[in-house]
C-alpha cells in the first residue's frame, strides 16, 4: 500500500500587502516580447511609460497647473479685472469649481452663447472669465465698462 504524500503550497503573496513573496519567480521573466504574444504598439506604448504622463507635471514644481494650464482674466461689473496664473489658482482663490470656469471662458471665446440661455457674456459667481490669450475680447470689456 503506497502513501500519498501532498508538499504544503506555499503562499506566493503576502496575505496582507498583496505583494509577492521574496523567492518569487515572475512567469514573464526571461521571456521575449514574442512568446509573450505582444503587438508591435503595445510594446511601443508600454515602452514610453511614465513619459505619456510627463506632460501633466507642473513646472517648476509650481503648485499651481500642470504644463497645460492656461492663464485666466477675471472682470467683474465695475471693470476690475484679476489675472490668475491658472484655473486651479483660481478656482482654489474664489472657492469655486474651475470647470465651471473653463465652460464659461470658451463661451465667451464663441461669442458668449451659452445653451437656452442667449447670446451676452457668460458669467459665473457674477465675474465674466476670458482665457488671457483672448486679449481683444477682455480688453475691450475693461475699455468699455471704464468709461460707463
Amino acid at each position: 500500500m503506497s502513501i500519498l504524500r501532498l508538499d504544503p503550497e506555499r503562499a506566493l503573496r503576502n496575505p496582507i500587502t498583496g505583494r509577492y513573496l521574496p523567492g518569487h519567480v515572475p512567469s514573464n521573466k526571461g521571456k521575449t516580447w514574442d512568446e509573450l504574444g505582444i503587438g508591435k504598439r503595445a510594446r511601443k506604448r508600454m515602452s514610453q511609460g511614465w513619459k505619456n504622463l510627463d506632460k501633466y507635471r507642473s513646472i517648476n514644481g509650481s503648485l499651481y497647473g500642470g504644463r497645460k494650464r492656461r492663464s485666466v482674466v477675471c472682470i467683474d461689473g465695475e471693470g476690475n479685472w484679476t489675472v490668475f496664473r491658472a484655473l486651479s489658482d483660481a478656482a482654489d482663490k474664489l472657492q469655486c469649481r474651475k470647470e465651471n470656469i473653463r465652460r464659461c471662458c470658451e463661451a465667451n471665446r464663441r461669442g458668449g452663447y451659452v445653451k437656452d440661455v442667449g447670446n451676452h457674456d457668460c458669467a459665473y459667481i457674477g465675474l465674466r472669465w476670458y482665457f488671457e490669450e483672448d486679449r481683444e475680447l477682455w480688453n475691450e470689456k475693461i475699455y468699455f465698462s471704464a468709461l460707463e
